[in-house]
């Protein structure tokens, strides 16, 4: 059964906090690229080059639910701004051509291709120091810090072994399971972490969170890999069945509801 909405709607929330975050990451772009107009450019194309922001907003949701709105979305902001500096690093390292070798990101030139490859590996690099900046804020205590920096810089190194595993093409399914776990799971794991630990929740919560986290990006990938022609379309039905006994069992991680954080993880696995 799909939990009750809180009060506060997510049909209303949701367009604040995506343009909260939109606002954030322009601000963080320009911060990170001062003294060099092509880098600030650089990155204000790729941090602002579209996307559904689904990291940052389970991050809000979960801070949110957990809390029941005790914690400010711009204590949770500081996080999930991060998040999404992390992917969009990501993702421009994952375009060059030495990796993927994609020439188009959303629709538009990749950033290789619009910038060049030195400073697209710039960029990324930029972004990455620029995410764990982001985190010293008066916002979050030094406890709060501490964690979210070690999440984020664990979920990096998880990211650059799953990238690898890609490049080495396993065939295996349970290889391509833990390849999909790391390069894809690793973020979605920390947006649900950072929530946590924002929550102020114990450790267990926290790393249970970040279990159910990497599962979500896990089933979020599979369904990508089907709408991009890479699995068959018969497995869209198998992986949302799986989403949906996800998201029956959020509820019990912590023993209530958490509404938003379910609207949000349903919403990336297209389940109504």
């Amino acid at each position: 059964m799909k939990p009750h909405r809180s009060t506060s709607s997510l049909d209303e929330t949701i367009p604040r906090w995506l343009g909260a975050v939109e606002e954030g990451l322009k601000q963080l772009g320009s911060a990170a690229g001062q003294g060099s107009e092509k880098l600030s450019e650089a990155s204000a194309y790729v941090l602002l080059g579209g996307g559904k922001r689904l990291r940052a907003l389970l991050t809000l949701a979960l801070a949110r639910d957990l809390s029941r709105g005790a914690v400010s979305d711009a204590l949770a902001l500081r996080p999930a701004l991060a998040i999404e500096a992390l992917h969009a690093a990501s993702l421009v390292h994952d375009d060059l051509p030495a990796l993927d070798n994609d020439d188009l990101r959303r629709g538009k030139p990749s950033c290789h291709k619009a910038f060049g490859e030195a400073t697209a590996i710039l960029v990324g690099d930029l972004l990455l120091g620029a995410a764990l900046a982001n985190l010293e804020a008066p916002e979050l205590s030094l406890a709060q810090q501490a964690r979210l920096s070690s999440s984020l810089s664990k979920a990096w190194v998880e990211l650059c072994v799953g990238q690898q595993l890609d490049l080495d093409a396993p065939r295996e399914e349970p290889l391509r399971e833990r390849m999909i776990a790391l390069k894809t799971g690793a973020l979605f794991g920390a947006a649900l972490e950072c929530g946590a630990v924002c929550a102020s929740m114990t450790d267990d919560l926290v790393d249970s969170f970040k279990d159910w986290g990497v599962k979500l990006g896990v089933l979020f990938q599979r369904l990508d890999d089907v709408d991009d022609g890479e699995r068959a379309q018969s497995e869209r039905a198998a992986a949302q069945a799986e989403g949906r006994e996800m998201l029956a069992a959020l509820s019990r991680i912590v023993g209530r509801e958490l509404p938003l954080t379910h609207e949000v993880a349903a919403r990336a696995l297209k389940i109504a």
